[in-house]
């Protein structure tokens, strides 16, 4: 590998550093950074120095993240890692994560199937670099059991790697053609395949991708940012927020929040998963992230003064409900709030 491509990696690796703080699991993908730049070591003592030092660096942000967790938080692994995967057996993940990601394989089938050929009719160790990148990010979904959306984020950030496979699949390909493979056929050729490729992948967010639809969840985002207005009108500071969808309620309700679903709970991180079939979807049976819960400890218990819903899963309170929260409607916004709570302005609520 030239001296000036080790550089270019290697000048790289701050950058890299901060992916532990968007997501822990990208140590995945630096391990194969790592892996594929072991053979520079034998370039010399630059290469070798070149690599600790990458190495120190970025140990030195896992290793300091994971401190601040601890002391923090005392945990060692982030509550999501506990929610997703603690309890719940690996072959009803594996199931899960191959139900998931079956529609992904057929969407992405065309593009994987030329870098494939690709790859094996000019094989090379770059190359095969970036399809294992590709095939970790989806072998990874399928581990964690799926996703709650089929926006595949996880293979995401590794789809560009896919897409240099694809296009140096088509230009290989083209070589058996003779005819075909110069002058301005292959040019229009490789762009109609490249075309092809990309609308089969991308179809069903086109829409989207073309500003003619507004972004997944889009309504109801606006709904619940309507809802944390809401909030913030008829409650005080000392309030409290028990939503399922723990995103954009507590970030503009100002007020502390109880995640019903557990990720920002380590109580309901740690219960065992509801593998009833109750909370599936998507080709899973159990949806990571949320078949963890339990309403009688988060309502009952917890007595949060705003309360989204009353029913999930298995679990149903809408009776305990009726008899300790009164619906309030503001402004055209409904509201579940803990009946005579001293946080509630309820003049103003009854004057809407």
């Amino acid at each position: 590998m030239p001296i000036r491509w080790i550089k270019a990696i290697f000048g790289g690796c701050p950058f890299a550093s901060a992916w532990p703080f968007t997501r822990n699991d990208s140590l995945l993908f630096a391990a194969l950074a790592f892996l594929f730049l072991l053979p520079t070591l034998k370039n010399g003592r630059k290469s070798i120095s070149l690599f600790l030092a990458a190495g120190l660096l970025y140990s030195t942000f896992v290793l300091g993240q994971t401190a601040f967790r601890y002391f923090y938080y005392g945990e060692i692994v982030p509550n999501t890692y506990t929610l997703k995967l603690v309890g719940m057996p690996l072959l009803e993940r594996l199931r899960n994560g191959w139900g998931f990601i079956q529609p992904f394989l057929k969407e992405t089938s065309f593009v994987l199937l030329l870098a494939l050929i690709g790859l094996l009719l000019k094989f090379s160790r770059q190359k095969l670099y970036l399809f294992v990148l590709f095939l970790t990010s989806m072998l990874y979904q399928i581990y964690v059991g799926g996703d709650p959306w089929n926006y595949w984020r996880i293979m995401a950030p590794t789809m560009p790697f896919l897409f240099i496979l694809f296009f140096e699949g088509c230009a290989d390909a083209l070589r058996f053609f003779p005819k075909l493979a110069t002058g301005p056929a292959s040019s229009i050729i490789i762009l109609t395949f490249a075309l092809c490729g990309l609308y089969l992948a991308d179809s069903r967010f086109l829409r989207e991708m073309t500003l003619s639809a507004l972004p997944y969840d889009n309504g109801a985002t606006h709904k619940q940012t309507d809802i944390a207005i809401a909030i913030n009108e008829l409650t005080d500071e000392n309030a409290t927020i028990g939503v399922f969808w723990a995103g954009t309620i507590p970030y503009y309700a100002d007020r502390p929040a109880i995640d019903f679903l557990g990720k920002s709970d380590p109580y309901i991180a740690n219960l065992p998963p509801d593998l009833s079939g109750q909370m599936s979807w998507l080709g899973m049976n159990s949806v990571p992230g949320h078949n963890k819960y339990d309403l009688n400890y988060s309502i009952k218990t917890l007595m949060p003064t705003y309360v989204q819903e009353f029913e999930v899963g298995s679990q149903n309170l809408n009776e305990w409900g009726a008899e300790h929260y009164v619906n309030v409607k503001y402004e055209g916004i409904r509201l579940y709030l803990l009946k005579d709570s001293p946080y509630v302005d309820w003049d103003k609520a009854r004057r809407h």
